[in-house]
Formats: C-alpha cells, sequence, structure tokens
C-alpha cells in the first residue's frame, strides 16, 4: 500500500513535498500562471495577522480569524494560535502547527523551502495554504485554502484538482482599521478605515473573484482589533 498522496493538478512547474504525520505525503505541483512569493517573509512576523475576507465556502459565519504567537520550532516548523468567533458569538481558539513545503532536488537546483505550507490543528485537521502574492512590505498577502480529507480507497490516494481551492486574503495588524475611542459628549465615533492596498486587492480580484460560487465573505471589522 502506498503512502497516501494529495496531489494538486496543475501544470507542472514547481514540485513541492512534504511527510507530514501518520505516514501522509502532500505533493503540490504549481502552475506556472499562478504566482508564488516567499511564506517565510510573510509569516516571520509579532504582528497579529487577520483574515481580511475570504471565499464564502470557507469562511462563512466566521469573522475576526486571527493568527498569532507564530514561533519557529526549525527550519520547516512552526507553531501558532488560530483564533476565530463563529455565528457573532462563539469565539474558538486552537493551536496550530505549520509545517513548510520543500521543492525536490535535482542536478539543477537544490532542495528549497516552497510558498506552501500544511497547517495541523490539534484535533489533526490539516488545510494545505499556497501564498500566491504578496506586498512588498509583507503586510498583505492572498493565499490559496484547501482543506485536506482524510485519505481513502485502496491505495489510500486524494486526488485533489485546482477546482477545490478555496481563496483568502490576509492582513497583519499594522494595517488594519482601528475602533476609535468613546468620543467626547455630542461627537460622533470616528474609525481609522484601512483598505488594503490595492495591488492585493488586485491580486485577489485576479486570482480569486471567479472562484467561490458562493461569493466572498468579509471577516475582518474594526472591533476585531481588540481580541484575537
Amino acid at each position: 500500500m502506498t503512502k497516501a498522496v494529495a496531489t494538486l493538478l496543475f501544470t507542472l512547474a514547481l514540485s513541492c513535498g512534504g511527510s507530514l504525520t501518520e505516514g501522509t505525503k502532500v505533493v503540490v505541483l504549481q502552475d506556472k500562471a499562478i504566482p508564488r512569493d516567499d511564506l517565510i517573509s510573510f509569516i516571520s512576523t509579532k504582528d497579529i495577522i487577520w483574515a481580511y475576507k475570504g471565499s464564502n465556502e470557507l469562511d462563512n459565519n466566521i469573522t475576526c480569524k486571527a493568527d498569532y504567537n507564530i514561533m519557529k520550532v526549525n527550519n520547516t516548523t512552526y507553531k501558532f494560535n488560530r483564533n476565530f468567533t463563529v455565528n457573532e458569538n462563539d469565539r474558538e481558539s486552537y493551536n496550530m502547527e505549520g509545517h513548510l513545503l520543500v521543492t525536490k532536488s535535482n542536478k539543477n537546483a537544490p532542495e528549497g523551502i516552497c510558498s506552501a505550507w500544511v497547517v495541523t490543528d490539534e484535533f489533526g485537521n490539516r488545510t494545505l495554504e499556497v501564498l500566491i502574492f504578496q506586498t512588498t512590505n509583507h503586510t498583505c498577502a492572498v493565499f490559496y485554502i484547501l482543506p485536506l480529507p482524510r485519505a481513502t480507497g485502496e491505495d489510500g490516494d486524494a486526488l485533489l484538482t485546482e477546482d477545490d481551492f478555496y481563496c483568502e486574503m490576509r492582513m497583519k495588524s499594522s494595517i488594519t482599521s482601528t475602533a476609535a475611542p468613546k468620543p467626547a459628549k455630542g461627537q460622533n465615533f470616528q474609525v481609522k478605515n484601512n483598505q488594503p492596498p490595492d495591488d492585493c486587492r488586485q491580486a485577489y480580484s485576479d486570482h480569486c473573484t471567479q472562484r467561490s460560487k458562493g461569493g466572498d465573505k468579509q471577516v475582518y471589522r474594526p472591533s476585531c482589533k481588540t481580541s484575537p
């Protein structure tokens, strides 16, 4: 019996792989038309990383989704916390572990870090996250997101296609909107309403807008700044 393999059926441009717990292996074949960027540059931060908006199928009923306390364990493993609110009231918090995928070495190129990782929560649920764009100052990024099913079938293979991906735009707390303090009597509330940078919004539009059959869900709001 072969190891479980989740294969993303794209036009071969870059092959990334990583062995996970329970003998599962993930292989990513990325399309030449899909850009890639440096995932480590984005996750190497003390800022809270907020999900700004995402595919409705991924983030329906979810608000204030945040990753924080990101700590490097070794060259390919990170630990962090992920919090979010469900149905406006129920707060959920998970301890997460992220495993960076690596490119396969060959005679022309050494092994290297990919733009993708697999994150696993404390209950063993795994999600593939592929960074497809980030701004030059690493404050806003667009991800392809794919929940990984538990492998089934005789050979344990789970074949996944490009259509299985969802999308999410993420912003660091340094550029997100902030709720204003309570104003003096007779004055109005004022909110510093920062929008995602133009190039980040354009990347989401180019690679994500038509991907979700259910449209996009606004995940972040200024009131989220009071927590993760």
